[in-house]
């Protein structure tokens, strides 16, 4: 039986930045395209077409939050 919420949980664990996630979302495609659930197909396609964008090592979260708290007070 696949397991949607192990991946899901799994690609969450790829959104706090640490060393080595570049390497592991690189693993994490194949394995999720391999389960043919049909509702992460989009979703699979959309991260290998902006791979580049994906992987890169910074965030601006903190920064982003920011904004969009200022923004909701606005």
């Amino acid at each position: 039986m696949i397991d949607l919420a192990g991946l899901i949980r799994s690609f969450a664990d790829l959104l706090r930045p640490c060393e080595g996630n570049a390497d592991r979302l690189d693993a994490w495609i194949p394995a999720a395209d391999a389960t043919h659930l049909p509702h992460l197909h989009s979703f699979i396609r959309g991260l290998a077409q902006d791979h580049d964008a994906v992987i890169l090592p910074f965030h601006n979260g903190a920064p982003e939050s920011v904004n969009t708290k200022t923004k909701s007070i606005m």
